[in-house]
């Protein structure tokens, strides 16, 4: 499996993209580094996620009306760069370990390291709970993987809004995920 993290470490840092200072992204989630959710109790650069979740509350209600670029330059002026790139690296590398422990049980035998690492880099974006629902899980149980293939790039939508919209980042994503799991 040491293959299958040289494959997904880069592709998903090149699709989360290092960012270091908190932010919002399209679906509204507080995020710093390479897609890493900020969480109240965990450390970004010495300062609690707890009191970032705080400021970035004040800066919405704030600011509320305004769009998510202009909370997101708010929020770095206010920290600048909390989370510098090899650290994100670092986290991301480590993140995705730990998601691959709760997803590995859950897959069958006999995946090649590049559909490990199209699930992982799946499971990473849309949460363990998600990815061990979803078709595409059922389907590679089956041995329906062309249909695996198929149902990763259902998880191309996000929540804006409070409405379900295609994300255009995510299809273009979903798309790359299902040509590495083919590949």
């Amino acid at each position: 499996m040491s293959n299958m993290y040289n494959i997904v470490t880069p592709f998903v840092a090149r699709w989360e993209g290092y960012v270091g200072s908190p932010y919002f992204c399209p679906t509204g989630h507080l995020t710093i580094g390479y897609g890493t959710l900020v969480k109240r109790g965990k450390s970004y650069g010495g300062i609690s996620g707890g009191q970032i979740i705080h400021i970035a509350k004040q800066i919405k209600q704030e600011h509320r009306g305004l769009s998510r670029s202009v909370h997101n330059q708010f929020l770095q002026n206010y920290y600048g760069n909390l989370m510098r790139e090899a650290d994100a690296m670092a986290y991301l590398e480590r993140s995705l370990r730990s998601f691959w422990r709760q997803i590995a049980p859950f897959l069958p035998q006999g995946l090649t390291d590049n559909q490990c690492a199209a699930v992982l880099s799946l499971a990473y974006n849309i949460g363990v709970s998600a990815f061990k629902s979803s078709t595409a899980l059922k389907r590679m149980h089956s041995g329906n993987m062309r249909g695996a293939a198929d149902a990763i790039t259902w998880w191309n939508k996000g929540r804006i809004n409070g409405r379900m919209q295609v994300i255009s980042g995510l299809n273009r994503r979903r798309l790359e995920e299902k040509r590495l799991f083919l590949a």
